[in-house]
C-alpha cells in the first residue's frame, strides 16, 4: 500500500509543477483517438444541436453519421457525466443489443452483441472482438473474454460496432467489435484529480496530468487507485467479504508530433482484485434433503477457503501515423502480460454450515452432503504481442482504399489445482492440471470504396486469416504425483478463414443515410484447458471447431430535428457451429462428484439470430438549462436449427434490452452549474443455459448522480442501483448468484 500512496503523491506533485513547454490550441489530438467528437460535441451542447462525432470504425477517421454500420460512441464527456466507469458492465448497459453475462466474476464474465455466443468460465474466445487503441487484447484461457478494469480509465472514447466485423477486425468479431481509445498527450497543460468515497469502505482516487514538454513533445501521466475493504457478501468462517475489491493502475505516455509524423509510446501497470465468485448454497428437495435446503441468507457465504479473483497486467504500446502524399501509414504494436488468479471453495460447505443444516432437520437420517473441503485454484499467465500495419488513402475523388496486415503471437499457461479430503475409498487429495497453449496468427486485409458522388456509395472488404494453434496438457494426482490416465493431450490444428463484407449506402439528404450490408465472420475454435476430474459424469472434449457467421443488415441514420439524431437497424444472421458452454455434471449435491461443476466449450450446431434495434441521441434546451441524453432499445431472438440442440433458444440471449442515459445541467449563478445524471438499463426474457432452464431474470436498474460545478471544482453525490433492486444473475441445481445491492457515495473533482 505504501508504494501506491507514494505514486499518488508523485502525481499530485507533478500537477503542481509549471508547464515545461509551449501550449497550442485546445483539442489537438491524433487521428486515431477521434478528438473531433469531443470538441464538436462540446460546442453542440451549448447550442442544443447534435455534433459530428468522429470515429475510426473503418480504420480511418470519419463522421459517425457517414459510416454505414450500426455503431454507438461513449465519449470522455459522457463518462465524466456518469462519474467514471467501475467495470465492463457500466460500459455496455447503455448500448442497444449489447448484453453482459454477469454469471460468475468480472474476470470471467463476458460481453455479447446481437446474441453472439458466450462461453463463460471456459477457454473459448469471446464472441465480440475486444480492441484497445486498435490492438486486439482478447485471448487466453482465463480473463481473455473481457477487458481489465484499468482499460476503462482516462479514455478518449469507446466505439461499439454492432454486427459482424470480421473483414476489418478479424477474429471473434462475429457479433461486433469494441474499441477503447485511450486519451493521448496533447500540447496543452490540462489534468484533473478526483476523490470518491462511499459505503462498504469504498475509496477511490483518479488523476491525470498532461504536460507539453517541448514544441513537439508532450507527456501524460494517469493513475486510478480504488480500495473497498468491505462488501455485501460476508464469509463468517474467514471473517472477510467475498466482494471486497481494489485497483492500483498507473499509466505513462510520451507523444511526439512533427508535421506529418505522430508517434505515441505508452507503458502501464495494473493490479486488480475483483469481487470473487459469489454463490449462495441452494438445494431443491431430494432424497438427501427431503425439505430442500435454503438456510444460507442472501448475504452470507460459507467457505473455508478464501474466494479470490485477481489479475496483474503490464502493457507496452506504440502507435504511429505518417501522412504521405497518397495516404496515411499506421503502425500499432502492443505487448501485454497478464496473470490471472481465480480460487474458490468448490463445495460451498463448511463443517459448521453442515452442522447447522443437520440441526435444522433438513437432512434425511444418515444422509450426507458430500465433500466439505473441496477447493479449486485456477492460475493463468498470458503473454501476447499484437502487431498491425496498414495504409489508407483516396484517389480520383471517387475511390477510398485501405490495405493492411497483422500478426498475433500468444502464449498462455494455466495451472488448475483441485483439492479434496482423502478418504479410505478415495485416498487422493486432488489433482493438478498443467496446460499450455500457443497461438500464432497472421492476417492480410483490405477495403475499397467507390463514391458515385450522387449520394450512392459501395464498399467491399476482405480478410484472410491463418491460425496455428497448439495445446498441451496433463493432469497429476496430488497424493501420488503420478499422471492421471487419459489426461495427457498434445494437439495442434491450423484453421484458416476468409471473411468479407459488402455494403451499399445512399444519402437521401445531407442529414439522412440508408444502407444495406452483408458480411461474414468467424470465432476461432480451440481447446478446453480444464478437463475436469476423474469422477465427472460428463467427459470434457479436448477441442471444438470454428464458429462461422453470415449476416445481413439494413439500417438508416440521421436527424429528425436539429437536436434529435436516430439510428435504426434490423439484422439476420446464420451461424454455423455455434460455440456454447455446458458443464461436466458435477454438483455439490452429486454423490459421485460432489464439487462445483466445470464449464467447457463445445459445438452447438447451426443457429439463426435476428433482431431490430434503435438508438436516439437528444440535445435540447430546456427551462434555461441543457438536456443531453441517449435512449436505446433492441429486440433479439434466435433458435438453434441443427444438431443435438435443434429447436432450442441460444443461451444468454435476452429478448429485450432497454437503456437511457440522461444528463441535465442548469446554471445557478454565473460561475456555478447544477447537474443531474440518470442511467437506466433493463433486460427482459431469454434463457440462461442451453438446457432452456432457468429463465434469465428480468431487471431494471437506475443509477443517479447529482452535483454542482463551480470553476475548476465539482462536487457530486451518486447512487448505483438507486432503488436497491436485487435479482438472480445465475442459478443452478445447488447454487444461486445475486446481483449487487445499492452503493452510494460522494465525489470531488478538481480540473485544470
Amino acid at each position: 500500500m505504501r508504494e501506491h500512496l507514494a505514486a499518488t503523491a508523485t502525481l499530485a506533485l507533478i500537477a503542481a509543477m509549471p508547464a515545461w513547454g509551449q501550449t497550442t490550441s485546445a483539442g489537438e489530438q491524433q487521428a486515431d483517438t477521434a478528438p473531433a467528437g469531443a470538441t464538436d460535441q462540446a460546442q453542440a451542447d451549448s447550442a442544443g444541436a447534435i455534433g459530428d462525432i468522429v470515429v475510426t470504425a473503418r480504420k480511418r477517421a470519419e463522421r459517425l453519421r457517414d459510416v454505414p454500420i450500426a455503431a454507438s460512441v461513449v465519449d470522455a464527456s459522457d463518462i465524466a457525466r456518469r462519474g467514471g466507469l467501475q467495470g465492463v458492465k457500466d460500459l455496455v448497459t447503455t448500448v442497444p443489443s449489447v448484453a453482459f453475462g454477469d454469471t460468475s466474476t468480472p474476470l470471467t464474465s463476458e460481453i455479447s452483441i446481437r446474441g453472439s455466443g458466450t462461453s463463460r468460465g471456459t477457454s473459448a474466445d469471446s464472441g465480440v472482438g475486444l480492441y484497445r487503441d486498435g490492438a486486439f487484447v482478447g485471448g487466453g484461457a482465463q480473463g481473455g473474454r473481457t477487458y481489465s478494469r484499468f482499460d476503462l480509465f482516462d479514455v478518449s472514447q469507446i466505439e461499439v460496432l454492432r454486427g459482424t466485423q470480421g473483414a476489418l477486425y478479424g477474429r471473434d468479431a462475429v457479433g461486433g467489435a469494441i474499441n477503447i481509445i485511450t486519451a493521448r498527450p496533447t500540447q496543452e497543460r490540462t489534468g484533473y484529480m478526483s476523490f470518491s468515497g462511499g459505503n462498504n469502505g469504498f475509496v477511490e482516487f483518479g488523476g491525470v496530468v498532461n504536460e507539453p514538454l517541448t514544441e513537439h513533445l508532450a507527456a501524460r501521466f494517469s493513475t486510478n487507485i480504488m480500495y473497498q475493504q468491505k462488501g455485501f457478501f460476508y464469509n463468517p468462517e474467514l471473517g472477510n467479504y467475498v466482494d471486497s475489491q481494489s485497483t492500483y493502475a498507473y499509466r505513462a505516455q510520451l507523444r511526439y508530433e512533427n508535421g506529418a509524423f505522430d508517434a505515441n509510446l505508452m507503458g502501464e501497470h495494473a493490479s486488480n482484485k475483483y469481487p470473487a465468485l459469489n454463490l449462495q448454497y441452494w438445494v431443491d428437495p431430494s432424497a438427501s434433503a427431503p425439505k430442500g435446503i435454503y438456510i444460507e441468507p442472501m448475504f452470507i457465504r460459507h467457505a473455508n477457503f478464501e474466494n479470490l479473483d485477481t489479475d496483474r497486467v503490464n502493457d507496452i504500446e506504440f502507435t504511429s501515423h505518417y501522412k504521405f502524399g497518397f495516404g496515411t501509414l499506421t503502425w500499432i504494436s502492443l505487448w501485454r502480460d497478464r496473470r490471472d488468479l481465480q480460487q474458490f471453495d468448490s463445495d460451498l460447505l463448511t463443517p459448521s454450515f453442515v452442522a447447522e443444516i443437520a440441526a435444522a432437520g433438513l437432512l434425511a437420517p444418515g444422509a450426507s452432503l458430500g465433500e466439505i473441503n473441496g477447493t479449486q485454484q485456477n492460475r493463468g499467465h498470458t503473454r501476447s504481442f499484437n502487431q498491425e500495419l496498414y495504409i489508407s488513402g483516396d484517389f480520383g475523388g471517387h475511390w477510398k482504399w485501405l490495405a493492411g496486415a497483422e500478426y498475433l503471437h500468444l502464449d498462455d499457461d494455466s495451472n488448475i489445482t483441485a483439492t479434496r479430503t482423502p478418504t479410505k475409498a478415495s485416498p487422493s487429495a486432488g489433482t493438478v492440471t498443467i496446460s499450455a497453449q500457443q497461438l500464432r496468427s497472421w492476417a492480410a486485409y483490405g477495403s475499397l470504396e467507390y463514391d458515385f458522388q450522387n449520394g450512392f456509395d459501395v464498399t467491399g472488404q476482405v480478410r484472410y486469416t491463418n491460425d496455428s494453434k497448439s495445446f498441451q496438457t496433463n493432469q497429476f494426482d496430488l497424493t501420488t504425483a503420478t499422471a492421471v490416465p487419459g489426461k495427457l493431450i498434445d494437439a495442434h490444428f491450423n484453421p484458416t478463414n476468409i471473411s468479407w463484407d459488402a455494403t451499399a449506402s445512399y444519402k437521401f439528404s445531407p442529414e439522412w443515410m440508408g444502407y444495406l450490408k452483408a458480411g461474414t465472420g468467424f470465432r476461432a475454435g480451440g481447446f478446453n484447458s480444464n478437463l475436469g476430474v476423474p469422477q465427472q459424469p460428463i467427459p470434457i472434449p479436448v477441442s471444438y471447431g470454428n464458429e462461422n457467421t453470415l449476416s445481413y443488415e439494413v439500417g438508416a441514420k440521421g436527424n429528425l430535428s436539429r437536436g434529435l439524431y436516430v439510428t435504426l437497424a434490423a439484422y439476420y444472421t446464420d451461424v454455423t457451429n455455434l460455440i456454447i458452454q455446458v458443464d461436466n455434471g458435477c454438483r455439490p449435491t452429486n454423490a459421485v462428484c460432489p464439487r462445483a461443476p466445470t464449464p467447457f466449450a463445445t459445438d452447438g450446431g447451426k443457429a439463426r439470430l435476428y433482431g431490430v434495434e434503435a438508438e436516439a441521441t437528444v440535445r435540447l434546451a430546456l427551462a434555461g438549462g441543457m438536456l443531453a441524453g441517449t435512449f436505446g432499445g433492441s429486440f433479439q431472438e434466435g433458435k438453434i436449427t441443427a444438431g443435438i440442440y435443434d429447436g432450442d433458444a441460444p443461451p444468454q440471449l435476452p429478448h429485450y434490452l432497454t437503456s437511457a442515459n440522461l444528463n441535465y445541467s442548469h446554471p445557478v449563478t454565473p460561475d456555478t452549474t447544477a447537474f443531474v445524471n440518470l442511467v437506466y438499463s433493463g433486460r427482459f426474457g431469454g434463457v440462461q443455459e442451453i438446457a432452456q432452464t432457468p429463465d434469465l431474470h428480468d431487471y431494471q436498474i437506475f443509477n443517479a448522480r447529482l452535483g454542482a460545478r463551480q470553476g475548476p471544482l465539482e462536487l457530486s453525490a451518486w447512487a448505483n442501483n438507486l432503488f436497491n433492486t436485487t435479482y438472480i444473475t445465475m442459478e443452478a441445481t445447488s447454487v444461486r448468484r445475486w446481483s449487487q445491492p445499492r452503493t452510494y457515495g460522494l465525489q470531488l473533482t478538481f480540473k485544470w
